[in-house]
């Protein structure tokens, strides 16, 4: 993504302030690799391919799924630099994560065919390109090897939803930072990745696609089942989550983050919208202040203080993940016959 180029981009505030993934995301992700998995199933290759990693926040978590290696891939040689110093900083266990400045239309030039036994993308499978993107996935991908892509869209504040239109306006409107969102990316996750196409071609298992939508009641236009969420510890030896074996379903709210005013100032300092905005409007940079006094962030959240009050909110996130298997030979070989 183009933002990521600019100078003053700081990989580590992108780390601090955007939100962490809860661990029932990635719990249900692995009792989905478990659950549609075949008795006949060939062994799946114990390494993990995290697309589009950034700053490695769903990379480092992958060995707890049993992966005995995990590649993190990013085209920002910035992210790949902060996603290496916060592994350094956990105390991970390098020796099982390494990180590669490569675009994930490209793995296939590193990766040895079929040697990869899930494949995640967490925010950034928006940007990928479609006619590229899955003909090189399967060939890395071995047969019965799962993808795993989330996006998030626009925030909202928990029990505040008088406060709503307020964010639409400064993220959407045309005088606002509406015009300065990087396309069709921002489109497809402001959307629930609704438009977000699975492959048709014959390598993919169509009856294992999944889209489950981590909305509660933020998406009413969405018509759809709706099922509580039952979220645990990750746990791989321990898969409790009960979950409807439905192509598409609504359910809970999982991706939460407590902020305050300056760290939601900062969060919002890291919306790849704002550099653009700025590059255009070069004066808001100068300006420092508290609501009208200062630049369009401190304008927006100026705004929402003094309609809630108080010193710290609860963002939501409505989340969207989409799953789906490559074929296993013998389905392949039970088609040809």
């Amino acid at each position: 993504m183009s933002s990521f180029t600019f100078s003053v981009f700081d990989p580590s505030n992108y780390a601090s302030f955007r939100p962490t993934y809860p661990p029932g995301l990635l719990q249900l992700v692995q009792k989905y690799r478990v659950n549609t998995e075949s008795t006949a199933a060939p062994v799946l290759p114990t390494v993990a391919l995290d697309l589009g990693c950034g700053t490695g926040q769903v990379t480092r978590v992958l060995p707890k799924l049993g992966f005995t290696k995990v590649i993190g891939a990013d085209p920002s040689h910035k992210m790949v630099d902060q996603a290496r110093a916060e592994l350094s900083k956990d105390g991970i266990d390098s020796e099982k994560i390494q990180f590669s400045v490569i675009r994930a239309e490209e793995v296939d030039s590193v990766l040895a065919p079929e040697s990869v036994g899930l494949i995640t993308a967490g925010v950034a499978a928006h940007w990928f390109d479609q006619a590229k993107i899955w003909p090189v996935l399967s060939k890395v991908l071995a047969p019965g090897g799962t993808v795993a892509f989330w996006g998030y869209g626009e925030f909202r504040i928990k029990d505040h939803p008088e406060v709503t239109p307020i964010i639409k306006h400064y993220r959407n409107d045309p005088e606002q930072l509406g015009p300065f969102w990087e396309q069709p990316g921002r489109d497809i996750v402001h959307n629930h990745m609704r438009a977000f196409p699975f492959p048709r071609s014959s390598d993919w298992d169509q009856a294992s696609c999944r889209r489950i939508y981590f909305c509660g009641d933020h998406v009413p236009e969405l018509d759809l089942p709706r099922y509580p969420f039952q979220e645990g510890e990750l746990d791989i030896n321990n898969i409790t989550l009960n979950h409807p074996d439905q192509k598409e379903y609504k359910t809970d709210v999982i991706l939460r983050k407590r902020h305050t005013w300056d760290s939601l100032k900062a969060y919002a300092k890291t919306w790849t919208a704002l550099q653009f905005y700025y590059e255009k409007h070069p004066e808001e940079r100068t300006k420092d202040g508290r609501g009208k006094e200062g630049d369009i962030v401190d304008r927006f959240i100026g705004s929402l203080e003094e309609s809630i009050g108080g010193t710290e909110i609860t963002l939501e996130w409505p989340l969207t993940l989409l799953l789906i298997k490559k074929k296993m030979a013998t389905q392949t070989n039970t088609e040809a016959e």
